[in-house]
């Protein structure tokens, strides 16, 4: 039996000092649970996934935080107004795992060079191209994952207007 795994993104804002303020995106891989509105993301160690992502400073304030404005037990962390992807069970040529709302790159042989968005679409994981949208299973072990819409949206705006200048 396969267990869905997710990722949930939070970026709360961090106040670091009286005049500095920054926004902390802290992503949180676990098995997560839906419920009135509620997202629930079972979770091995935050501490330990807080201190991959941030410096020791940052990682203390961000876990202050969470502990202050979410509800937080020893295995599990409530969220609300996270960014919640799935977990495609795919992987990418470079063995990274595929995620819904990851940006992904495609080379294809002919030279030409497509970018695109990991959707849900139609009841299969899809990947958005703007004019093509093929099933990720056809292409995962061609793609490359570039970025993702909540944590790089940077990413996605430069990448798409190359390679729609590309066609």
């Amino acid at each position: 039996m396969a267990i869905l795994s997710f990722r949930a993104v939070v970026k709360p804002t961090l106040d670091i000092d009286e005049t500095h303020n920054k926004e902390v995106p802290l992503v949180i891989y676990g098995v997560t649970v839906f419920g009135d509105g509620e997202c629930c993301v079972m979770y091995d160690d935050l501490a330990d996934a807080v201190s991959k992502q941030l410096d020791e400073k940052e990682g203390n304030l961000l876990l202050e935080q969470l502990e202050n404005n979410f509800s937080i037990n020893e295995d599990c962390i409530y969220l609300d107004g996270a960014k919640v992807q799935q977990d495609t069970g795919l992987m990418d040529k470079n063995g990274t795992p595929v995620f819904e709302g990851d940006i992904v790159h495609l080379a294809c042989e002919d030279g030409g060079k497509w970018v695109g968005v990991v959707k849900w679409d139609y009841g299969a994981w899809g990947i958005d191209f703007k004019d093509w949208k093929p099933d990720v299973r056809d292409l995962h072990a061609s793609l490359e994952v570039a970025g993702n819409i909540v944590l790089t949206p940077d990413v996605k705006l430069d990448k798409i207007k190359k390679s729609e200048e590309m066609k």
